[in-house]
Parts: structure tokens; sequence; C-alpha cells
């Protein structure tokens, strides 16, 4: 009888251990199973703060080329002519031969070019040239309906020697035509003068550019640029 509770109390330890056994596994693979949820989880804050990231990215370098286009934006327009390309207008090719004297007097010294309050210009001193006619190619077109400007200083006109007051005529053209004139009453202050004027056909690139000028007197005028207005 002995014997027999001594073997029954044996296989109820042994079955207590069997129980305590199988529930340390079963608790060590819960525990894996919630590492690896944390790995998870772990893995998708990551990939989330990368999309984040490439989204920031991309919103400063559509910031970068919004800079970029602005500064197009403020590039100044390039002039239609230059001071250092205008040449004299032989009296055959003058559109405005009527205005031209018998005898043009105007000697290469009485023309230059030289910089102007930070401009360079196209200097004609007319104490020395009786007329000046002047031509070059255009280096930038225009269509018809642009506004054009040109920007032209005289210094302080005064009448010629014995004589109290005179007119000074200056035009531009384009292929022969007359685009802006204007007469300017002598004497005068020294002005900036700013003519505006709309284009009445199109100019393409090449097309023929005239200054015409004259006038009587110690004067000296200043062609600064033309060109299309902003």
């Amino acid at each position: 009888m002995n014997k027999c509770f001594s073997t029954i109390v044996l296989m109820f330890v042994a079955l207590l251990f069997l129980i305590v056994a199988c529930s340390d596994d079963d608790a060590g693979e819960v525990a894996d199973v919630g590492h690896g949820d944390a790995e998870s989880s772990d893995s998708g804050d990551d990939d989330t703060a990368i999309a984040n990231a490439d989204q920031d990215s991309d919103v400063e370098m559509g910031d970068s080329g919004g800079d970029a286009s602005e500064a197009d934006d403020d590039e100044p327009v390039p002039p239609m002519v230059s001071p250092s390309l205008w040449n004299f207008v032989s009296a055959e090719d003058d559109p405005l031969q009527a205005h031209r004297p018998d005898e043009v007097d105007c000697p290469t010294d009485a023309v230059k070019t030289e910089l102007l309050d930070g401009d360079l210009s196209y200097a004609v001193d007319m104490e020395q040239c009786n007329y000046l006619a002047v031509s070059q190619s255009s280096l930038v077109g225009a269509e018809a309906g642009d506004i054009l400007q040109a920007r032209i200083w005289h210094f302080s006109l005064t009448p010629p020697p014995g004589e109290e007051s005179g007119m000074a005529h200056i035009a531009i053209l384009f292929d022969g035509d007359i685009a802006w004139q204007s007469n300017v009453e002598i004497p005068a202050d020294g002005q900036l003068l700013t003519p505006r004027w709309e284009a009445s056909e199109d100019y393409p690139v090449g097309t023929e550019v005239i200054w015409h000028l004259h006038n009587h007197g110690d004067n000296q005028w200043n062609f600064i640029d033309l060109a299309v207005a902003d």
C-alpha cells in the first residue's frame, strides 16, 4: 500500500513539472511575438519619417524653382541698339534728305562713345557737326503693339552766336520711316528725353535704325539706348 502511494506521488510531481515546463515555453513564444510587433511598429515609424523627409525635400526644391523663375523675370530687357555700332548715313541713303544741308560737316572726332552717369552712350558734339544721320541694324526685334522707349540726353542747348533762339530736330526711323520725332526749342536746360510710343508694325532683328539730329550752336547730345519697354 505504501509503495503504491509513493508511486502515485512521484507521478503527480512529474506531471506538475511537465505543466510548468509547457507554461514557460508558451510564455516565451508570446514574448517573442510581442517583440516582433514592436520591431514592426518601429519599422513603420522609420518608413513614415523617410516619406516625410522626401515630402520636405520636394517642397524645398519647389521653392527653389520659384526663386529661379522670379530671378529670370528680373533680368533687364536687352537694348535694340548698341552705342558702339552707329555708322554715318550717306546722302544717297538718307531718308530725310530734305533736312540735310548741301554740305555736311561732321568729322569723325565729333562723335564718340562715352559713359554718361554709368550708362554707355553715343555722343555727338553739334558745335563741330552741322548735321547727324547715323544707322545700325537692330539687335533685338519688336512686334506691332510693343511699347518702345528711347533715352536721349542733351546738355544745355545754346543758339549760335548772334542769334537769340533756334530749334533742334530729332528723330528715330525704322527702315526709312519716322517712328518718333520731336522739335526742341533752343535755348534749353540740360534734360533727359524718354519718349515712348507704340510700334506700328513688326520690326525683326536686323531692321535698319536711324538716329537723325540737326541743330545749331554749342550743343552736345547723347543717345543712351532704345528698347522694348517692360
